[in-house]
């Protein structure tokens, strides 16, 4: 959102990130839709005001506010091309040179419900990779040195190029304070 905020266009928003044209295309389609908009400046606004409504508690919004989003962009290997400083501040010392399965050998990622640490693929990332979306998904994390999970909700899409490969998927996460343990 805040690149399109820059009002770039899809292939500068390519080259900041690391991703085709195309695939940024394919995302801001998928937010246009979400978002019940025709183009970027009713997007953006339309996610302001989403984040204020959420910020405000008064169940207008579908996240807690984009606002308080880590928004990641994933490589095909489950390797970071771009996070934002949410993100960074949710996820603690992410190293982008971590493929998914090197990442999870570093956080501990539970199923909130049974609390079963799962599989690189069962994540929602993992899914993403092999070509679903995961709407409103959750997950425990747990970060090295702490004692504790944190329960993140997250939307994930897979990123495609024009002959409909996954090239790399964008995630949103939030955290859900409500479920931490």
């Amino acid at each position: 959102m805040a690149l399109l905020s820059e009002g770039l266009s899809n292939r500068d928003i390519g080259v900041r990130l690391g991703i085709s044209e195309q695939a940024v295309k394919a995302v801001v389609s998928r937010l246009l839709a979400r978002f019940h908009v025709r183009n970027r400046a009713s997007l953006v606004r339309a996610a302001i005001g989403e984040a204020h409504a959420a910020d405000r508690g008064d169940g207008s919004g579908d996240i807690r506010g984009l606002s308080d989003a880590g928004i990641v962009v994933f490589d095909v290997e489950g390797r970071v091309l771009f996070m934002n400083d949410r993100g960074s501040a949710l996820a603690g010392t992410f190293d982008e040179r971590r493929s998914l399965p090197e990442q999870m050998a570093y956080y501990t990622v539970r199923d909130p419900e049974t609390r079963r640490p799962l599989e690189p693929a069962e994540t929602p990332v993992g899914r993403a990779l092999s070509g679903e979306t995961v709407s409103d998904g959750c997950f425990l994390i747990r970060l090295p040195g702490s004692e504790s999970d944190t329960l993140l909700r997250t939307s994930t899409t897979p990123l495609r190029d024009s002959q409909g490969h996954v090239t790399g998927v964008i995630a949103l996460f939030w955290h859900e304070p409500a479920r931490s343990s």
